[in-house]
């Protein structure tokens, strides 16, 4: 049987026999005392409760639970009334009302007339700093506490990265060193999507071995790249895809394909994958790679979508992958991405072809373009074909087309797409039939 972690587990877990053994377990062992995560209280006493739960907001978050006395161990279990929870949360929504915590009520199994208050911060989900009458606090080991000078303006400087890439830097596709050893490519697409990891995980600085094989893993079990070669080889010509680990460390790995082809030569084009993590950031970056000695590999705009499709796909179920091995990964945002088109100088890296609607012509100077960063509303591949579209419309303008509106809307997802948005699909139905299925006894 799993053991219950009230800092993540659902609130249907968080059962009275669950939530006294953390209790118990956590005062034996004086975490209450050292943690900047938990803490326990009596009652509301004026606004320690607030106090709290704003400290908590402008740290790290955690859980304080309510209706306990430490000091006590027959008589532990105080509980509140229904009226003491609601005069609570009363005050939270008037003093701090763009932090409210997760309420989560714990019968007494002995009363039913009282309850233990479990509040749950994600400080992650809050607008920081939480400003409390006119000051911000935070939590040290053990208690509550005026917040310094520099952490304030730390707290200042995080609001204000909120919107842009979780707060990350920028990331520069164009420079990055992605083929080892470089191959001439005529055309070549890059992705990136970074995410920031929640806090509950920040005790481990390092991948591990689980972050490393969830990669691995998931470009093993991922058609990336094998249904992009399917343009270019026949069906008894493919083969089979492997991922190699080339190079890790303690925050980075590397991958690339190595196809086994039924073929004497090299396959038409290539992938590699890479992954770093600093801290919380976690950036993935992900390539394709076509070859210039190939002939006929200029690709039109619907080519192009699906180059942008498979390597976006890749990287952002890399980063879901590689989180949710380093934990769990509660209150965790969607990724933010970005693209880069291009090529070896001297090459026709942006070639468009056969755009009946398209009356540029790109400049002969123009050896690259970059995509711009935009947030993912969730990691299906129908989000991320929406992304795609807007990346492709603003290319297109800016390349002095007009007219295309209509035939770029009318392209229909390649088949792999297809097939993978079909699958979300079922399985998100199968997620919501489970939701709403009754429950035993009902």
């Amino acid at each position: 049987m799993p053991t219950f972690d009230p800092f993540v587990a659902d609130a249907s877990d968080f059962t009275p026999a669950a939530v006294r053994a953390f209790v118990d377990e956590a005062i034996a062992s004086r975490v209450q005392i050292e943690s900047t995560v938990l803490e326990l209280k009596r009652s509301q006493a004026g606004t320690n409760v607030v106090d709290a739960v704003a400290a908590l907001s402008n740290t790290d978050g955690g859980l304080i639970i309510v209706g306990v006395d430490e000091s006590e161990v027959e008589h532990r279990w105080l509980g509140l009334t229904r009226k003491d929870i609601d005069a609570i949360v009363q005050k939270l929504h008037a003093l701090i009302p763009g932090a409210m915590p997760e309420v989560i009520p714990v019968a007494l199994v002995d009363d039913s007339e009282r309850a233990l208050l479990v509040l749950r911060v994600d400080a992650d989900a809050v607008d920081r700093p939480v400003i409390l009458n006119g000051r911000v606090v935070v939590r040290i080991p053990g208690h509550t506490t005026g917040a310094t000078r520099l952490q304030i303006q730390a707290l200042l400087a995080e609001s204000t990265n909120r919107d842009s890439w979780a707060g990350m830097p920028a990331v520069d596709l164009r420079g990055r060193d992605m083929w080892n050893p470089p191959a001439p490519v005529a055309t070549e697409v890059r992705a990136y999507a970074g995410v920031l990891l929640p806090r509950s995980v920040t005790g481990t600085r390092y991948f591990g071995t689980d972050a490393v094989r969830a990669a691995e893993s998931f470009l093993d079990e991922s058609p990336f790249p094998r249904h992009l070669l399917a343009e270019f080889l026949r069906p008894w010509e493919l083969g089979e895809t492997c991922w190699r680990i080339t190079s890790s460390g303690s925050n980075q790995v590397r991958l690339r394909t190595d196809l086994i082809a039924r073929k004497a030569y090299r396959p038409p084009l290539e992938a590699t994958a890479q992954v770093f993590r600093a801290g919380r950031q976690l950036e993935v970056v992900t390539a394709v790679a076509l070859h210039a000695e190939e002939e006929n590999l200029s690709f039109d705009v619907a080519g192009l979508r699906e180059l942008l499709l498979s390597v976006v796909g890749a990287a952002t179920g890399i980063s879901r992958a590689v989180a949710g091995a380093l934990g769990p990964m509660v209150g965790l945002r969607e990724p933010s991405v970005g693209a880069w088109l291009g090529g070896t100088p001297g090459l026709p890296a942006l070639r468009i072809d056969e755009w009946k609607y398209s009356r540029a012509v790109l400049p002969e100077q123009r050896t690259d373009w970059t995509f711009e960063e935009l947030r993912l509303e969730d990691i299906g591949i129908a989000a991320i074909d929406s992304t795609v579209m807007t990346w492709l419309t603003t290319f297109l303008f800016d390349m002095g087309c007009l007219g295309f509106e209509p035939a770029l809307e009318s392209l229909e997802l390649p088949t792999w797409a297809r097939k993978l948005a079909h699958h979300e699909l079922e399985r998100r139905s199968a997620d919501v039939a489970v939701v709403d299925a009754p429950k035993m006894g009902q």
